[in-house]
């Protein structure tokens, strides 16, 4: 990592690109893939960078200068589309399930665990009516809070192991109306390099895709690669 941090200072970004992918092998940060998407970005590789723009999001959905440098690289996408109206809680259920929460739902899930049980066998064994019914009121809503935790935990978990998102990394594609191509499979529309897509299934070497205004259609599986 600080060898490809080097190379960026010095302003060799493929060497950069290089030290950070062979530390990409063993794991992953926000930094890292921040990075990433930096040193693609100043290489004129759009597709790579937003590609690890994307997966920098998942981390960390609320920082600002990822923000500001994937509206730089998104400028430069071929495709202008026009994203459909999301749920106004979208923002917050995506910043809620990043994944540099999921230790803090866990452990924060295993002490109110631990707190409620340790509660219950306080009231088992008290003698005091006064705190029994206090305990009693307590430990219930200690295990409620636990759930809660653990199920944001689990969500949180599910999503960054996610890989429905993708980025289209072939210059030009052209969407199908089927995984095939094959003179019975339409051409629908074209996309290009740093479209982002959400892979709806699989067929063999085939993906159908939709974009962010909803349009679906089958494009092979090379021409991206999932965040």
């Amino acid at each position: 990592f600080a060898e490809g941090n080097a190379a960026y200072l010095e302003g060799d970004f493929d060497a950069a690109v290089a030290s950070y992918l062979e530390v990409a092998e063993v794991w992953t940060s926000f930094e890292l893939e921040y990075n990433l998407g930096v040193a693609h970005y100043k290489s004129g590789r759009i597709g790579p960078s937003i590609l690890h723009f994307e997966r920098a999001k998942r981390i960390l959905p609320s920082d600002d200068d990822l923000h500001a440098n994937l509206l730089l690289a998104r400028a430069a996408i071929v495709d202008r589309i026009e994203e459909m109206p999301e749920i106004a809680l979208a923002p917050l259920w995506r910043e809620l399930t990043a994944a540099h929460r999921l230790w803090t739902w866990t452990f924060g899930s295993l002490v109110l665990w631990l707190m409620a049980f340790a509660l219950l066998f306080l009231r088992m064994t008290s003698q005091d009516l006064t705190i029994r019914r206090s305990l009693a009121i307590v430990a219930p809503i200690l295990g409620i809070v636990a759930l809660f935790m653990g199920f944001m935990g689990r969500q949180t978990d599910l999503r960054s192991k996610s890989n429905d998102g993708a980025v289209i990394m072939a210059p030009r594609i052209e969407v199908l109306s089927s995984p095939s191509n094959s003179s019975e499979s339409s051409k629908l529309f074209v996309i290009h390099e740093g479209t982002v897509v959400q892979i709806l299934r699989t067929e063999g070497l085939w993906h159908q895709v939709r974009l962010a205004n909803g349009n679906t259609g089958w494009v092979e599986s090379e021409s991206l690669t999932s965040i």
